[in-house]
């Protein structure tokens, strides 16, 4: 068990640790993501892509239940989000990518990924996006595409903590003005009735 708070770096965890705000078991993601050739990677980044995207919906979403998001391809799921304001344009662009490779793998049994797409997907990023990838590129044991998913993964799962985060502040800013509110009304009433009768009848 270790103390290392990177999410994007192989972690135990405990309880109370960073993993308890991801919306996927990060030792989980770290043996999908970190096992076999890239093209198998690809797939696995995929599929923790698409989980999150329908978390950030369903979480987001004053309704989700009206939209059967489990019907939705992931290429809907991403245009929601993008339409909604819940990804910046730099992400869904790398995002698109990302999916776009997984297709051409799926649907080609002879498609090779290349250092290349990996190249793409970073260059696509937004520039902190980009710079973190570029952080870990040179660690041992490593492509790329692998820095690219991951990085791809936590980041967009974070936007989606910071959603949470901004919609739990809004909450809190309706509830202390209906507090302010009812504080208000209470106090006009205390003085109305503080009021002597003539003057109460004259108004």
């Amino acid at each position: 068990m270790t103390d290392n708070p990177d999410p994007m770096s192989a972690s135990e965890g405990k309880e109370g640790s960073i993993e308890e705000s991801f919306s996927f078991d990060l030792r989980l993601f770290h043996r999908r993501i970190e096992v076999g050739d890239d093209w198998q990677r690809v797939i696995q980044g995929h599929l923790f892509l698409d989980h999150v995207l329908t978390r950030t919906l369903e979480e987001a979403l004053t309704k989700p239940d009206e939209i059967r998001l489990d019907r939705m391809s992931f290429s809907a799921k991403l245009d929601l989000c993008s339409a909604l304001g819940l990804i910046d344009e730099g992400t869904v662009k790398m995002v698109r990518r990302i999916n776009r490779l997984r297709n051409d793998i799926s649907h080609d049994l002879n498609f090779e990924v290349h250092e290349y797409h990996g190249r793409e997907i970073r260059d696509l990023a937004p520039p902190f996006v980009r710079g973190l990838i570029e952080e870990r590129i040179g660690v041992p044991d490593a492509s790329i595409m692998t820095h690219c998913l991951k990085v791809a993964i936590v980041t967009l799962d974070m936007n989606r903590q910071r959603w949470i985060e901004h919609r739990k502040a809004q909450k809190a800013r309706e509830v202390r003005l209906n507090a302010a509110i009812e504080n208000a009304r209470r106090i006009l009433e205390e003085t109305k009735a503080r009021e002597p009768r003539t003057t109460r009848e004259r108004t």
